[in-house]
């Protein structure tokens, strides 16, 4: 709730993430069922981004959007676009992941995010 309030209503919300499951998939889906925000995770891996992708933000913006990259900002560098940092703390809490016992023990989890607000 706290991250969806720090972010414009009309905002685009994209996550790159060098996981197949990571960050976009854990935060990303509250605020995609439980928010209503156009979320979208980019899994770059070991390969590099469509040249598309670019053009898609420049689309939003173009119509009015506020569009938000929360991951690795180098693309957004290589590919000149401005954009503004902020932090964001999300915690939230899981039970340990064991595979050799029953899990019991709840642990903390603060993921630290880097919001950038694209210009």
């Amino acid at each position: 709730a706290q991250l969806d309030a720090q972010l414009a209503p009309d905002a685009v919300i994209l996550f790159l993430d060098d996981a197949p499951v990571g960050v976009g998939d854990i935060v990303g889906t509250p605020l995609r069922f439980m928010y209503g925000r156009d979320v979208y995770k980019i899994y770059a891996g070991e390969t590099s981004l469509p040249p598309a992708l670019a053009d898609a933000i420049k689309t939003w913006q173009n119509n009015g959007r506020t569009v938000y990259w929360i991951g690795n900002s180098a693309w957004l560098e290589s590919q000149n676009i401005p954009f503004t940092t902020t932090e964001a703390a999300i915690k939230s809490t899981a039970l340990e992941g064991t595979y050799t016992q029953k899990p019991t023990r709840i642990q903390k989890i603060e993921w630290m995010l880097k919001i950038n607000e694209l210009k």
